[in-house]
């Protein structure tokens, strides 16, 4: 199982991309480059007022879209006693007005590959096309879809309507050598891109993210991770280490490359609930906590959407961005010697 996770080298997740030498951030309405090296950024986009929710880099270019932004309010569970609170989170600017849209990768003049979307949340790219999956209107409306343009010609297909994608879900398909895989409420749906219907195959725990790529594809249902070869067909659980932190579970995989993965894991201890986010080394079975957010019961124990921060995973670092970007280090060595037996 290593040998095939040790051929990934770059694994993305929320409104972030990259290539070898440069990450390209969502930023207070625009896309930024960022060196890797030495962490200098340039601004490549106008300024939105919308939530760029994800981002793709083919080639010399950067695509990016934009889709609908939680408003979440408390209110009091016990009206007069200010003591214990709920939240109530609605999703605006969700009309059929957001963009796919291309720019070059120095920045300047950008075009619209897609219009009239009502928003979109993930993009990925082969030789021949462009995909994207567009959200579902409300919860588990069942409305939401996945589509491709064809980079020759500009030509836009419709690959599966009928799919419950919450606009929440920064990580809900994986583009595979022939099929997409994508997280259809608490359904793993495998779509062929040679035409048919959508195949289950597997459950997942309801909206959480995935991750993999070429044949394999990595999901949590449950409290276990777990991995789909499409090349057998088969569903087996993979070790993964934990933080061990209170009673704690994994949630969503965040990204995986190389020996290298990020995962939610939530987090219960006395009156209090966390979602953390660790880096893991699948070789070693160690791992980093990289940060978190939580609440006690006083606040329902309120967890905001769209939480995680935008990940990248390279072949030598993970980086985790919010307004800004960050490099965490886990040592190769374990890697280097699996590496050294193939």
């Amino acid at each position: 199982m290593l040998a095939a996770i040790l051929a990934a080298v770059f694994s993305t997740f929320g409104p972030v991309g990259q290539d070898a030498s440069s990450l390209y951030v969502a930023d207070q309405g625009s896309v930024v480059r960022v060196d890797k090296e030495n962490l200098t950024r340039t601004s490549l986009t106008a300024t939105t007022s919308r939530r760029i929710a994800a981002i793709d880099i083919d080639g010399d270019r950067v695509l990016y879209a934009t889709a609908a932004a939680p408003r979440c309010e408390p209110y009091e569970v016990f009206p007069g006693n200010s003591a214990y609170h709920g939240h109530k989170c609605t999703w605006i600017d969700a009309d059929a007005t957001h963009e796919l849209r291309s720019v070059p990768v120095t920045g300047g003049e950008g075009v619209a590959l897609v219009e009239h979307s009502r928003g979109i949340t993930e993009i990925a790219h082969d030789g021949d096309w462009t995909y994207w999956i567009e959200q579902a209107t409300a919860e588990a409306a069942r409305d939401g879809r996945l589509l491709r343009r064809r980079k020759v010609d500009g030509f836009v297909q419709l690959m599966a309507d009928g799919l419950d994608v919450s606009p929440e879900n920064q990580h809900p398909f994986v583009l595979q050598e022939d099929a997409v895989c994508v997280v259809s409420g608490a359904l793993l749906l495998r779509i062929s891109k040679f035409g048919g219907i959508a195949r289950a195959v597997a459950d997942v725990n309801s909206q959480s993210s995935i991750a993999g790529g070429e044949n394999l594809v990595y999901f949590v249902q449950q409290t276990r991770v777990y991995q789909f070869d499409s090349r057998t067909a088969v569903v087996s659980p993979i070790a993964f280490p934990y933080t061990g932190v209170g009673l704690s579970y994994p949630l969503s995989i965040l990204g995986i490359a190389g020996s290298r993965a990020v995962v939610t894991e939530n987090v219960t201890s006395y009156h209090y609930e966390s979602h953390i986010w660790f880096a893991a080394d699948l070789c070693a079975q160690s791992v980093v906590t990289m940060g978190g957010v939580g609440n006690d019961n006083y606040n329902g124990y309120f967890i905001p959407p769209l939480s995680e921060p935008g990940i990248a995973i390279d072949s030598d670092r993970i980086y985790m961005s919010d307004s800004r970007v960050s490099i965490f280090y886990i040592s190769p060595d374990c890697r280097r010697r699996h590496t050294s037996r193939r």
